[in-house]
């Protein structure tokens, strides 16, 4: 059979089929457009989230999980996504990422004195301090060493220390937070900013 003649049969069942022929060839169409599509929206939010980013001249990036406030059940946040520690070492093995810090905000009351207060704390880990300068006004700032022994330390904010003990000296004193003694080892400046202290008025390992 020539070449000729295969062309020839093609066209005729073509012919005969039309609707079946015309239904495929739109089925391509759509397919390859939709292809297209998803890849151009992909690229291009991709652009504008690199321009947006390097645009802002800002180096760090936050990701954050909040619960819904308004939900006293509780129940709407359970099927929202979370950060996982396996995400958190996945975003460590991108080689343009220097430092991740875990941070997590809650409120809590502390009773210190017989006194409860309700504030403000920041849990964190021991890469904060390498990103964030934290100006220590009395005391010391958590380290290393906290974080290996476990130890049940916290910085209160300069605020929080004016409020509850006024005049006295903090350093060494326990207060009770989240049901656990911690020792007050240093006092520190409140400060804002992208990563910084912000409104916390604790801040622990």
């Amino acid at each position: 059979m020539s070449l000729l003649d295969s062309i020839k049969i093609a066209l005729s069942s073509i012919l005969a089929h039309k609707l079946r022929s015309a239904l495929t060839m739109l089925g391509i169409i759509i397919g390859v457009g939709s292809i297209i599509t998803v890849v151009a929206i992909g690229q291009g939010g991709e652009a504008a989230l690199k321009s947006q980013f390097v645009g802002s001249g800002n180096s760090v990036i936050s990701i954050q999980y909040k619960a819904n406030m308004n939900d006293s059940s509780g129940m709407e946040s359970i099927g929202q996504p979370k950060l996982t520690e396996e995400d958190i070492l996945e975003i460590k093995k991108i080689p343009e990422i220097v430092h991740v810090i875990k941070t997590n905000s809650n409120m809590e009351t502390l009773d210190v004195n017989d006194k409860k207060e309700m504030v403000n704390i920041k849990g964190l880990d021991d890469e904060y301090f390498a990103v964030n300068k934290v100006k220590v006004k009395k005391g010391r700032s958590l380290n290393d060493t906290d974080i290996e022994q476990g130890n049940n330390v916290v910085m209160i904010s300069a605020g929080l220390k004016k409020r509850i003990f006024e005049k006295e000296n903090p350093i060494g004193k326990i207060i009770e937070m989240k049901g656990q003694p911690m020792q007050i080892v240093g006092v520190y400046e409140a400060t804002g900013g992208f990563m910084g202290m912000g409104d916390s008025e604790a801040l622990f390992h």
